[in-house]
This record gives C-alpha cells, sequence and structure tokens, in this order.
C-alpha cells in the first residue's frame, strides 16, 4: 500500500503545479481581468452559446437558423459540436463568458499534463517531465492562438494520443486500445480541419518508425502480429465512435466554400516564416513590426523556454537515440510545410489533404511538439550522465547570449537612430492622466518592436546566466523554478498582444446577457430593422446577430462555415437584394395583392410549424438557406421544396387554410450521430469495468 501511496504522490503533485504555472503564466485571462480577443468571440464562442441554449430549452439543435440565414451545425468544425467536453459545459453549466474562459484554460492544462504523462512513459526524470510539461503549456503556440479554441483543444489531445498509442503497442490489450480510441476521437472533435490532417501525418509517421526500428531502442515495439491486430481493433474502435463525425463532415464539405481543394494560400500572412523563428529566443519580439513578420501575430510565436533550445542545440550536435531522429525528422517536415511560400506547390503535390489547409503556420505546434519531446530525451541524458554535458552546455549558453546580445546591440542603434521607442514617445508626448490599467494599456501600445526586444531581452540574458549556473551545478529543484518563471515571464509579456482584449469579461458578459433567452419565436418584421447594439459594445462580439436570435442580416457575417449559396446569394448587388429579401420578415408569401396571415404555431432549430390562410394560390418564402435533408408538408401531404433566388426555400400553397411544418432531418447523420453516442457511452463504461477489474488484481497480488 505504501508503494501505491508513492506512486500517487508525484502526479497529485505534478497536477497542483501545473496549475498554478498555468493561473499565474495566463493571469490575464485567468483572473478574468481580460477577456480572450477577436476570434474567440467572433467565430468559436456563438455557435457554442447557440448549442447551450438549445439544449436549455430542450432541443437537440442540428441546424443553426441565426448565422447568414443558416446552416447545419454539426459540420461546424468551430462549434465543437462532435466534442462531449462541449455538450457537457453547454449542458451543466451553459456557455457564458467564464464558462469559456475556464474551458480554453483547461485545454491548456490539459495539454502540459499530457506532456508531463508521455515524457514519463519514457521513464525521464521527473523533474525534466515537468519542465516538459510547462514548456508545452506555455508554448508559443498555447500563448499565440489563446483566440482559437479548436486549435488550442486539438493540442491538448496530441501528447496523450502519442502517449496512448505508445502504451497500446507496449501492452495489446482491449483494455488499452478503449482509452487510445477515446483520447483520439476526442483529438478529432475538437481540433481544426488543419490539426487533423497534421495528425493523420504525424502518427503514421510514428507506426511507420516502429515498424521500421522494431524495438532497437526503448518505447520502441516490434510491430508484430499481435500488434497489428491490436492497431486494428483500435482503429475498429475509433471508427466507431467517430461515425457520426464522419458522417456530419462529409455531409458538408459539397456545400461550403471551404470543402474545395486549393485552399492552402499562398499569402505569407498565414505562414511560420523564417524570421518568426527568432521568438525562440526573444519571443517579445515578435509582437510587433509586422512588415519585419510578415505573417499574422498568432501565427510567429515558437517559444519553447531557454532550457529546451538549449538541449534541442545539444541534441543536433550530437549523437542522436532512434526516437531523437523521428523526432527531429518530423519536426524538420512540419516545419518546411509552415514555412508556406515555394514549399507549399510541392507539399501539394507529393501529400493529399495538405491543399485543404488555408494556414500553413497552424503545422508549427507539430515541430513544436516534436522539438520539446526531442529535448526532453536529451536533457535525460544529462541528468544520466551530467559531466559529459557540462562543457557544451556552457559554450550553448554564452552562444545563446551572445545572439540576445547582438540582437540587443541592433535594437539599441535602431532606437537611437530612428527615436522609434517608448521613452522618445513618453518625453514628446507624455502619458495620458487616466486610470492605471488605461496608463498601463497606453505603454504597452505604444511598445516599439525595438523597445521589445530590449526589454525581454534584458530578461533572457538573466534567465541564460541562471539556468546555466544551475544545470552546472546540477540543481535540478532549482532548475524547475527558473524554467517555470521562464515560461511565465515569456506568457505574460505576449499574451497582452496575442490572447488579451481591452474589456473585462463582465463588460462582455453584459452585451450577450441582451440575448433573449431560450429559442424564442422570431419576429415577422423586415430583416432590415433587426435589433443591434451600440457600435462600443459590437466592437467586443463583432456582429450582434449571432446572439439576436432574429433571422437575417442585410450584409453577410464573416464565418468560417460559408455555405455555397449563401456566397452566391450575397455577392449579388446591394440594392437589388434590399428591394428583394431585406424589406421583408423571414416568412413571407410572394403574391404581395394576397392578404396571407401568417400565424408562426412553433420554431425550434430546423423546425418550423405554422398556419397560413391565403386568399389564392400563392408561395410561402422561408428565408433560410436551402439544403439537403429539409422536408416540408402542407396539410400533412408532402410538399416539393423549392429554390428561391440563389439560396432560400419556397413551398407551394393552396388558398385557404394552410398547416405547414417544415423541418430539417439529416437521417444518416442523425442515426450515425445516435451510433456514436451508444459506442462511446459503452466504451466508457467498459473501460472503466475494466479497470476497476485490473485494479482489484493488483491490490491482490500486493
Amino acid at each position: 500500500m505504501r508503494t501505491a501511496s508513492k506512486n500517487i504522490k508525484h502526479p497529485v503533485k505534478a497536477f497542483l503545479f501545473f496549475l498554478i504555472v498555468l493561473i499565474i503564466a495566463y493571469l490575464p485571462i485567468s483572473s478574468f481581468l481580460f477577456f480572450l480577443k477577436n476570434d474567440a468571440f467572433n467565430n468559436y464562442f456563438p455557435p457554442r452559446f447557440f448549442l447551450s441554449e438549445s439544449l436549455r430549452a430542450g432541443y437537440l439543435p442540428f441546424w443553426n437558423p441565426y448565422i447568414n440565414f443558416g446552416y447545419p451545425l454539426y459540420g461546424d468544425m468551430n462549434s465543437g459540436f462532435m466534442s462531449p467536453v462541449t455538450w457537457i459545459i453547454a449542458a451543466i453549466p451553459g456557455y457564458n463568458v467564464y464558462s469559456f474562459t475556464v474551458e480554453t484554460l483547461l485545454y491548456i492544462f490539459l495539454g502540459g499534463l499530457g506532456m508531463y504523462r508521455l515524457t514519463r512513459f519514457w521513464n525521464i526524470h521527473t523533474k525534466i517531465s515537468l519542465t516538459a510539461g510547462i514548456a508545452y503549456m506555455c508554448s508559443g503556440y498555447m500563448t499565440g492562438h489563446l483566440q482559437h479554441t479548436n486549435w488550442i483543444s486539438g493540442a491538448a489531445f496530441m501528447p496523450w494520443c502519442l502517449y496512448l498509442l505508445l502504451n497500446l503497442l507496449k501492452d495489446t490489450s482491449l483494455r488499452k486500445a478503449i482509452p487510445a480510441a477515446i483520447v483520439f476521437y476526442l483529438l478529432i472533435a475538437s481540433s481544426h480541419p488543419g490539426i487533423i490532417i497534421g495528425a493523420i501525418y504525424f502518427f503514421a509517421g510514428v507506426i511507420i518508425f516502429q515498424f521500421i526500428n522494431k524495438g532497437k531502442s526503448e518505447a520502441c515495439f516490434r510491430i508484430d502480429h499481435k500488434r497489428k491486430k491490436s492497431l486494428l481493433l483500435f482503429g475498429v474502435l475509433l471508427g466507431m465512435i467517430s461515425l457520426g463525425l464522419i458522417a456530419g463532415y462529409s455531409d458538408i464539405i459539397p456545400q461550403f466554400t471551404r470543402g474545395a481543394k486549393g485552399a492552402f494560400s499562398d499569402s505569407p500572412r498565414n505562414a511560420t516564416g523564417l524570421s518568426s523563428w527568432i521568438s525562440l529566443i526573444i519571443p517579445m519580439a515578435i509582437v510587433k513590426n509586422g512588415d519585419f513578420f510578415h505573417s499574422d501575430l498568432s501565427l510567429r510565436n515558437c517559444y519553447i523556454g531557454l532550457l529546451f533550445l538549449a538541449f534541442f542545440i545539444a541534441m543536433v550536435t550530437g549523437s542522436k537515440t532512434a526516437w531523437q531522429k523521428y523526432l527531429l525528422s518530423s519536426a524538420l517536415f512540419f516545419f518546411l510545410i509552415s514555412l508556406g511560400g515555394s514549399v507549399k506547390d510541392i507539399i501539394q503535390k507529393v501529400f493529399p489533404l495538405i491543399e485543404y489547409v488555408r494556414l500553413g503556420g497552424e503545422f508549427r505546434i507539430f515541430t513544436i511538439l516534436s522539438l520539446v519531446l526531442a529535448a526532453a530525451i536529451e536533457a535525460q541524458k544529462y541528468i544520466l550522465n551530467p559531466d559529459s554535458f557540462l562543457k557544451k552546455l556552457s559554450r550553448i549558453f554564452s552562444f545563446l547570449a551572445a545572439i540576445a546580445g547582438l540582437v540587443m546591440l541592433w535594437a539599441s542603434w535602431k532606437l537611437s537612430s530612428t527615436h522609434d521607442g517608448i521613452l522618445f514617445t513618453i518625453r514628446h508626448n507624455g502619458i495620458p492622466d487616466h486610470s492605471l490599467p488605461m496608463r498601463i494599456k497606453f505603454l504597452i501600445d505604444h511598445l516599439s518592436f525595438y523597445d521589445c526586444i530590449l526589454i525581454h531581452g534584458i530578461i533572457q540574458l538573466i534567465l541564460i546566466f541562471l539556468i546555466r549556473k544551475s544545470l552546472l551545478h546540477f540543481r535540478l529543484r532549482r532548475l524547475v523554478i527558473l524554467v517555470a518563471a521562464d515560461l511565465i515571464i515569456a506568457s505574460l509579456l505576449v499574451i497582452p498582444f496575442t490572447g488579451a482584449g481591452k474589456a473585462a469579461p463582465r463588460q462582455i458578459q453584459s452585451v450577450i446577457s441582451k440575448s433573449p433567452p431560450g429559442i424564442p419565436i422570431p419576429p415577422l418584421h423586415p430583416i432590415r430593422t433587426n435589433t443591434n447594439v451600440p457600435e462600443s459594445e459590437r466592437e467586443f462580439i463583432f456582429s450582434w446577430s449571432m446572439y439576436n436570435k432574429e433571422i437575417g442580416t442585410i450584409r453577410e457575417v464573416p464565418y468560417p462555415i460559408r455555405l455555397n449559396t449563401t456566397a452566391a446569394f450575397y455577392k449579388k448587388d446591394y440594392h437589388t437584394q434590399d428591394s428583394l429579401y431585406y424589406s421583408k420578415p423571414f416568412l413571407f408569401t410572394k403574391n404581395e395583392n394576397d392578404s396571407a396571415q401568417i400565424q408562426i404555431l412553433s420554431f425550434a432549430p430546423g423546425r418550423l410549424t405554422l398556419h397560413l390562410h391565403a386568399q389564392t394560390p400563392d408561395t410561402l418564402v422561408v428565408l433560410q438557406n436551402i439544403y439537403p435533408h429539409w422536408k416540408a408538408t402542407v396539410n400533412g401531404k408532402i410538399v416539393p421544396i423549392i429554390p428561391e433566388g440563389e439560396t432560400f426555400i419556397s413551398l407551394p400553397i393552396q388558398s385557404g387554410d394552410n398547416n405547414i411544418r417544415l423541418s430539417f432531418d439529416p437521417t444518416l447523420v442523425r442515426i450515425s450521430l445516435i451510433v456514436s453516442l451508444i459506442s462511446f457511452i459503452c466504451l466508457l463504461l467498459l473501460w472503466a469495468y475494466s479497470s476497476i477489474v485490473q485494479s482489484r488484481k493488483e491490490k491482490w497480488v500486493d
């Protein structure tokens, strides 16, 4: 029993340690002082909010009627519709600004724990595993993409997937195959499409490596007949619980604008260029000077901490294990993809599916994951034989200090010659006489590229000296604290630029709370008169149409799920569309001389029942996007759905009373989702049962 207690002790300490680091490193967000900026509440929160509101009103929403005249929610990878995590949050606490923020932090936390567990599987020293978890949890990818929820969630599950895959190959049993299938499903269900495609290549590479290496090193296993059967079982289980996801995504891909090949953009803004890798030494440098980096701010940060950068350099310049060779190859492969540019043409021709990825810089998460793992293995060599590393590490840290110093000298020269710095700004303009937070915000906004290099460069030189000293004297506990300090400081310096918005969460929540509760019956007034909020509030949530629960907007809401028919509609001339549709409610009859009376009896996502009395035969127009799976009945009889304009629905009606029912019923997707849900629950129960049985056996042996 003492042994069991000892085994539990370290994970609990690690759990608490990661939680403390997470809270401090992401303090602007974890303290709820600032909200998650930009895409978080423009793209990722609205569908989750709608899902939550639907469930609380007692509806299962396959169709979201509000964004750009509606689309199938199950095909929206931004919504997390296929993820059990999303459904649990939507059903229990419900989605608001605070639960959404906690969800994002939870994914980051899971990523750190996953890296810790993965490196412990390789018997890497606990202190190194702790630092590896911190490096991944506070890496430049995580801090750079705080606003991109399904990029963060995808990154969170990857270390767990690799750990469970290797664990399955080590112990080929149903008890190991079940958790592997469940966590791989969570990865697929929670991730941006680019991460899913990248993960296919990454994990396929791991399996191929296992075949080639044939057990020549630790954590490499000979792929015999038994392991082939185990991988096949894992694939079958994953396929069962992914059936609904496959059906849903397959259903929408032909129908929306990003479902075509050639989406990989040539723009350098969508790549992580060579200049961005300066962030490996001075990550704060990336927050300014877009002309130098050319890419989007969120795609620039690649930081993994000074310790792991040093050990990675040590690995590159020394002998390598089989795993390090594979990880180095993997890092190089995804690094080349993330560069974009001329590399793109070759990659698209050689590797299928890459052409569907719009943002090449997204692939750098696989480079970062590989770098941290390879460096952790090298750090383990240091633990086993520190004396052999002393001279090399001393030279490496001197090299890093020299690079940082040279960059700082260049920045100092540019400051003196251009006067482009915060001190010159204060000298000429002073600091506005506002509250302390606004003064701090003023100083942050007016920092120049060269200021950022100097500020973080000084900090990095101090950390380089302290980390080098701890390594040379083999003070591992102090080393863990220094690595945590390094990653915490780096996170706090960049998050105000990459992750934190100007307002507090309570301000955002006060705007969202103006949304009517539940799923109300939409008013029958002209589209152009739909409610809005003041401009000062719209800047936080971007488009009130995602929250007001009124159907239709006179201008397209820039949202990633854009149906082909919707795109065709909004391409039309604004004034032409205004005269045809925007002056109408979302339900109207074509015959303007007919005094038809429309009474909505019930309204739910993807389901509408109404009574219409018409003087003459007419046509009912429903301003919802036409899409396969819509069905209509009039007085109990099935009627054809006729396209109206580029994208809308119309139904023929007869004179007199018409009882109309319009429903969105994707039968195949619905059945597939039911099969997936039943399979998922059965696997969870089976896993729990097998774990209890195994635990009892181990106690009996003890």
